[in-house]
Formats: C-alpha cells, sequence, structure tokens
C-alpha cells in the first residue's frame, strides 16, 4: 500500500505565495486546502483511506497542533509555519497506520538518500519523544545512523543540509512543548486515534 506525503512543493518550503502569510488563520485555512484536492497538492492515498474522512480528521489535527506546540497564536512565522507542518505530518502518519494497521513499512524517495532518511529519522525520534525517552546515547546514536548511513554508504556524501535542518528544528520544537505538559498534551491526542494506538506507540531499535 502506497501513501505518498509531499515534501517538495511550495507549501512544504513556505515559498511564493506563503512565503509571508504568517496569519495562523490563513495558514491553517491553506493547509486544509492541501486536502480539498490531495492529489494536485502531491498527496495520494489509497483507494480504501476516503477522502471524507482524511478531511475530517485533518480539520482537527490542525487545531490541535496549533493549540498544543503553537500555544493557538494568531500569527505564525516562517520557521514556525514550517516546524508545524513536520510535526503534522507525523501525527498524520500515525493516523495512517491507525486506519491501514500495517505489518511493516518504510519511507522512501527518488533515490531514498536524503528525503527518507531525514523522514524515518524524525519519525522514530518522534516516537520517543512521545513515550518521553530520547536522551540516551543508543537512542541518539541508532537516530544518527539512520539519517547519514544511507548518503553516506551510496554516495560518501552527507545527508542534504536543508533536508536534516529541517526536522531538526521541528524536533526541537516538538521536545520543547511536549515537555512542559506531557501528559497533558498526549491526552488531547488521544481522542483522535482507536483507543490502544498511542499506548501501544513504540519505536524499538537494535
Amino acid at each position: 500500500i502506497v501513501v505518498t506525503i509531499p515534501k517538495s512543493t511550495d507549501f512544504y518550503y513556505q515559498n511564493f505565495e506563503y512565503f509571508k502569510m504568517d496569519s495562523a488563520q490563513d495558514f491553517l485555512a491553506s493547509f486544509a486546502a492541501q486536502f480539498e484536492t490531495p492529489e494536485d497538492c502531491g498527496f495520494f492515498f489509497p483507494s480504501n483511506i476516503k477522502l471524507e474522512q482524511v478531511g475530517q480528521f485533518v480539520s482537527v489535527l490542525l487545531e490541535r497542533v496549533h493549540e498544543s506546540f503553537f500555544d493557538a497564536k494568531k500569527t505564525l512565522d516562517r520557521a514556525e509555519r514550517e516546524d508545524f507542518i513536520e510535526i503534522f505530518y507525523q501525527f498524520f502518519l500515525l493516523k495512517i497506520i491507525d486506519w491501514i494497521e500495517p505489518d511493516s513499512m518504510s519511507f522512501s524517495c527518488k533515490d531514498a538518500l536524503d528525503t527518507s532518511a531525514a523522514e524515518q529519522g524524525m519519525c522514530f525520534a518522534f516516537v520517543r519523544l512521545f513515550n518521553g525517552s530520547f536522551d540516551q546515547r543508543e537512542e541518539l546514536d541508532f537516530f544518527r545512523w539512520m539519517i547519514y548511513a544511507p548518503a553516506f554508504f551510496v554516495r560518501e556524501r552527507p545527508i542534504d543540509a536543508e533536508r536534516l535542518n529541517r526536522i531538526l528544528c521541528a524536533l526541537e520544537t516538538f521536545e520543547e512543548k511536549l515537555g512542559k505538559e506531557p501528559q497533558k498534551t498526549i491526552k488531547s491526542f488521544e481522542g483522535l486515534y482507536s483507543p490502544t494506538s498511542l499506548k501501544m506507540l513504540k519505536a524499538s531499535f537494535q
């Protein structure tokens, strides 16, 4: 089952018409509009995921992310909007998993070196932080290996700096806000998923 989440669009980079969209209300409306015609905006969902259920979930999730991680601010600068998109994508990915219930999953992109490596690192760190644990040497080493190994071994170069900085900034925002009221924040998202999804959420490593 293939799901595509765009990470090379003007909206994702907050360029051109979105560059100065500092109004949170305008930004959230534009974000929701991405899912009204998803394939035109770079998304792809399998037929068993209905656009109606996607739209309903997105509208609630946008508000929840805005309240929990951006204090429901009326203005968001470009860096905050970029972090918002990354954090939103992680919660959206959890819902995709909730709907599809896959036995396994993988992240891929054109060469499976930069975008996919950054995304799998982001997903791993996101889940570890959600579980309250991402400060051990072994965890951080594994995180670095997930990010750097593909490009290093295939192309003998580091991961694309823009992809790396994007996830690191988003993770910093996520960790900072989650750390203030972890239980309250986690509880505010539990109702968006099946009863056991977040409670069973784990990211192990070897």
